[in-house]
């Protein structure tokens, strides 16, 4: 991002990372916003300029009409990571007028440190208000670690050329909580 785009999205030098080492804007050795931004950061970015209805309901058409064209009769959705409710409430809207003819498998997707304590209850929460015949919900995905090739993965041992070892988006106590709550 140039410093136009940092001053519109409101980030700042003093901007708190997502998950440090992991989900983060890049500074200089003064500690100085580079424009580099890392991960899951992008997500409040993109959440800004919000979708329509009506601009989702012409995508799903045309994706549906593309792969059921070439015989795909499931789907797995590996998440979503803005506006949710909206999705999910459009893609049930759509089951219900018969225009997804395929069987769904959606997911409720954690990218951010602070949506793990309410992840369970959410996903819950969304098999409720949106499952129908043909659409589920029985998959958590989560953000945990980065990738290699931006020094974001998390590694027992530091990267080469950096000397960092990435970061996670949670410690691997509060992981395990979790986990154990599933």
């Amino acid at each position: 991002l140039n410093s136009a785009a940092l001053r519109y999205f409101g980030v700042r030098n003093d901007t708190e990372d997502i998950a440090p080492g992991l989900s983060r804007y890049d500074r200089d050795a003064k500690g100085r916003l580079t424009g580099m931004i890392t991960e899951m950061t992008l997500v409040p970015i993109l959440s800004i300029e919000k979708i329509s209805e009506k601009q989702l309901r012409f995508g799903i058409t045309k994706l549906l009409s593309y792969l059921i064209s070439r015989g795909v009769t499931t789907i797995f959705d590996a998440g979503n990571m803005t506006d949710e409710d909206l999705i999910f409430k459009t893609f049930k809207a759509m089951d219900e007028e018969g225009k997804i003819p395929v069987r769904m498998f959606m997911c409720h997707m954690l990218w951010h440190p602070n949506m793990v304590g309410e992840a369970i209850d959410k996903l819950k929460e969304y098999k409720k208000k949106y499952a129908t015949p043909n659409i589920r919900f029985e998959t958590m995905k989560m953000m945990y670690d980065g990738t290699q090739r931006i020094h974001t993965a998390c590694m027992v041992e530091p990267y080469a050329d950096t000397g960092t070892c990435g970061g996670t988006l949670i410690s691997e106590e509060e992981l395990l909580v979790f986990m154990r709550k599933l």
